[in-house]
């Protein structure tokens, strides 16, 4: 027993090594044959659950023709179905004798041993290992070691899940941000692994290329909400904060420790093969081969998305669009292997839009979207209600409630007070919206101390659309009462919207004594009372109102008026 006990442990170890270094199917591939020989069997065959199918199919098989299984199994048929289900080991000492194994099989297999893969209430699969006729029948002491080494499988299956539920997280972490892009991390992690598998990747690498491709926007992190669901074009300083998150996200993957060893696949991936990218400026294979990987992979899922700066690409018009860019943006070599399989990795790119994640997480993908949403936006609020610019203020109005729209997929909404007038309307078309009493759309309600402000939304406002607005409600009111309100008292001349006498000298008493620095420029209207003379009242507040605009286009965001 010690020699048995000491070939274990060296099994195990090896088992080990397989599930840290190499990708799922590649270990799995490995470990079977392993396992069948530690065990002196001729027969061995690992099926796994399909949870969304409801079925068990054949992955590895050792000893007899794939083609010879089923290739689709339910609870509860068969020896392997009733083990599934039943989340029991079984021990059959005479195939011949059993009427629950398949008349097939009985034909070669003298004795069987089959055992779940599982942990808690998770099924992985079916081991099932067999002797042929002429062997002897496995003992009660193989019986035992056969379901220890399931148990150690199914620990190796567990781990590998729980790795990759972790990263799969944080990447839906970071694609919540960006509207439209449910799916990206998954899919060019999906595609990079097999482009890199016909690249002649090995599997430690594709593995690791897997976990890495998914993380490869994980710099967005840093970059600001407004920038990422801005239109494009962006300009100069936008442009920079975006190719920053390239370094970010290779500091950020240095972190990781089964991850140090990318870095620089994730520092590239943003290379160009004609050496035009960022952030180096490498060209050609000076860039790492995981780093063109997933840039092909990125470029391919970013043609086919629908977002609000560009329409999706047909399927014959990406083609083009890679052929156009061979031997310039893309590495020439890989865009043929894509191209060869084109068919393959365009159903891949919209399986993985359709579902992209594990049930577990897509079950809250939405939930965490909105809240990192509302996150950001408080965040902007909070320093926002902080200033006393007006300018800053009806500036941030208006980028909040486009915000809402293009994050709520809104056409457009407006701000109007209680008596219908429109404060801030935002449209995220060409043209700005109206509120007219017939527009169809919906109408929400914002309270603050005694006022009330309405949401006039050009589109359908969904139930999480709804906890959005309930969660930023009480922020969005403090703003609006910012601009117009001050605690009973007006803060702003309602026709020209420049701060009132009395909010001023507030302003002195309570704020001035702290500042170091300050400059105050008092403007006088020589001759307006003529203008009202002459040109009646009307016109003066049109000439009032014009030279407050003018001013205020002039001003800082610190300044007051």
């Amino acid at each position: 027993m010690g020699d048995v006990q000491k070939d274990l442990f060296v099994l195990v170890e090896a088992l080990r090594s397989l599930f840290t270094g190499e990708d799922l199917e590649d270990s799995l591939a490995k470990a079977v044959p392993l396992l069948k020989d530690f065990l002196k069997a001729d027969f061995m065959s690992l099926f796994l659950w399909k949870e969304k199918e409801g079925v068990l199919v054949p992955v590895v098989v050792e000893g007899r023709p794939l083609e010879t299984l089923p290739s689709r199994i339910t609870l509860g048929e068969g020896i392997t179905g009733r083990v599934a289900e039943g989340r029991r080991a079984l021990w059959v000492e005479d195939c011949r004798k059993d009427p629950r194994v398949h008349p097939q099989c009985r034909h070669w297999a003298a004795s069987l041993m089959s055992s779940p893969l599982f942990v808690e209430d998770r099924l992985y699969g079916v081991l099932t290992v067999a002797r042929t006729k002429g062997k002897r029948e496995f003992t009660t002491e193989e019986f035992r070691i056969f379901q220890e080494l399931a148990r150690y499988l199914s620990g190796f299956l567990e781990l590998d899940r729980l790795l990759e539920d972790g990263y799969h997280a944080f990447a839906l972490a970071v694609e919540a941000r960006e509207p439209g892009f449910k799916g990206h991390s998954l899919a060019v992690a999906r595609i990079s692994r097999d482009l890199a598998r016909k690249a002649g990747m090995d599997c430690g690498e594709r593995k690791m290329l897997y976990w890495v491709a998914l993380l490869h926007d994980v710099g967005k992190v840093g970059v600001p909400d407004v920038t990422l669901v801005k239109p494009l074009p962006l300009d100069k300083r936008e442009k920079l904060v975006v190719s920053l998150h390239s370094q970010l996200g290779a500091a950020l993957i240095s972190l990781v420790e089964p991850l140090k060893g990318a870095v620089p696949w994730v520092l590239h991936h943003h290379e160009r093969w004609d050496g035009k990218g960022y952030p180096s400026g490498l060209e050609g294979e000076e860039i790492p081969l995981a780093s063109r990987i997933i840039h092909l992979a990125e470029s391919f899922h970013a043609m086919v998305l629908s977002l609000p700066y560009g329409e999706a690409l047909s399927r014959e018009r990406v083609k083009k669009e890679l052929l156009s860019g061979r031997g310039r943006q893309w590495d020439p070599h890989l865009v043929d292997l894509f191209l060869g399989d084109f068919d393959r990795y365009w159903a891949i790119l919209h399986e993985c839009m359709e579902s992209p994640y594990p049930k577990e997480l897509e079950e809250v993908h939405s939930e965490v979207t909105h809240i990192l949403f509302s996150i950001e936006i408080l965040k902007d609020l909070s320093s926002i209600i902080v200033s006393m610019s007006h300018a800053s203020v009806v500036a941030s109005i208006q980028a909040v409630l486009e915000r809402l729209a293009l994050h709520l997929g809104w056409q457009g909404v407006s701000l109007l007070d209680e008596h219908g007038r429109v404060l801030a309307t935002v449209n995220t078309g060409d043209k700005l919206l109206e509120p007219p009493s017939e527009e169809k759309g919906e109408i929400l309600e914002i309270r603050w101390g005694g006022y009330t402000y309405f949401l006039k939304v050009k589109g359908r406002v969904s139930s999480q659309g709804k906890q959005i607005l309930e969660t930023l409600e009480g922020f969005l009111a403090s703003l609006i009462g910012l601009l117009f309100h001050g605690e009973g008292k007006i803060l702003r001349d309602e026709l020209t919207g420049s701060y009132t006498l009395s909010s001023i000298k507030e302003f002195f008493s309570s704020v001035a004594p702290q500042v170091q620095r300050m400059a105050v420029v008092l403007l006088d209207l020589d001759g307006f009372k003529e203008v009202n003379d002459c040109f009646g009242h009307e016109m003066g507040n049109k000439v009032l109102q014009r030279l407050v605009s003018v001013i205020e286009e002039n001003l800082r965001d610190s300044d007051l008026m």
